[in-house]
């Protein structure tokens, strides 16, 4: 089995040209449409394409138009999501993966001075934000840490909760600061020497929100009984390289957007043969290709 990185085509994505492209796994669905809400509602048909996505390609989108995938009928927030600012069952929104960097003189830390905080973003301080966490990232530096590892950001029901029953896995919850609040803390991390981990979770999701199963077998072999919708182990997805495409591009798309170089991975998500290959294989991208440059 060969595991390759591949550039992020989930969601939506910005083309050379300019234009946008809206694109969707659903290998069961003969139609899906997008609702596009901004800048006036419309409802438009998507092209099947193979492998089981459907496509559409649009000129004109406005920054933060928000937008819904259309499945039998329901408006469904995207799988792969960048933003849920009206929750995890509102639409999904287009955002702009620009920032304004200034840690340029950021070149990481040697291994053997790793000493790592875990931070829950929406306990550490009163606010429960980026912003309000990165005001005080000065204290965790006089401790003598040399990285900050947050707990999960992805969104979840409601304001407040431990991050483990997230539903939109690429995205940023948006009452912490979403996509835009997570950079600024980065930046804000690297700018005091400080290393930033990010704990995803990305082989189970929580039950409220996740509409996953309405548009293909995304997850469908569970390993462990918990509380969560599902559980599930690398070597038993179904059509798994369509799955390790989009596994392969998290890791891709946290760097490239949020400038996190360091990933957590629940040991579940890449359990059985696989996994010596999988560590690999991410391993070698890794420490190869040239993040700085690409940023």
């Amino acid at each position: 089995m060969t595991l390759q990185l591949h550039e992020w085509k989930h969601g939506v994505t910005q083309l050379a040209s300019g234009s946008f492209r809206f694109r969707v796994w659903a290998p069961e669905k003969t139609a899906i449409q997008l609702h596009l809400l901004d800048p006036h509602d419309r409802v438009l048909n998507m092209a099947a394409q193979p492998g089981g996505y459907h496509e559409l390609d649009l000129n004109q989108v406005p920054p933060n138009a928000r937008y819904f995938f259309r499945v039998d009928g329901r408006d469904l927030p995207d799988p792969a999501s960048r933003f849920q600012p009206e929750s995890v069952h509102g639409p999904s929104q287009v955002i702009d993966s620009a920032f304004d960097w200034r840690d340029s003189s950021w070149h990481g830390i040697p291994i053997e001075q790793y000493s790592f905080y875990e931070l829950h973003t929406g306990t550490f301080t009163p606010e429960g934000t980026f912003d309000a966490a990165a005001a005080r990232l000065p204290h965790l530096l006089d401790l003598g840490v040399s990285h900050v590892e947050l707990m999960p950001v992805c969104p979840f029901p409601g304001r407040h909760g431990w991050g483990y029953d997230g539903v939109s896995l690429w995205a940023v919850h948006e009452p912490y600061g979403g996509p835009e609040g997570l950079k600024r803390f980065v930046d804000t991390a690297h700018g005091l020497g400080l290393g930033v981990v990010l704990d995803v979770v990305h082989n189970h999701l929580g039950p409220s929100g996740n509409y996953l199963p309405a548009f293909g077998p995304y997850f469908t072999v569970p390993i462990i009984n918990q509380p969560q919708v599902a559980i599930l182990a690398t070597d038993g997805i179904r059509r798994r390289p369509v799955v390790l495409t989009a596994t392969d591009g998290s890791e891709s798309l946290a760097i490239h957007s949020v400038g996190v170089v360091g990933m957590s991975w629940d040991h579940r998500a890449v359990d059985g043969a696989y996994i010596s290959a999988f560590l690999r294989r991410l391993a070698e991208v890794i420490n190869t290709r040239d993040w700085i440059a690409e940023l």
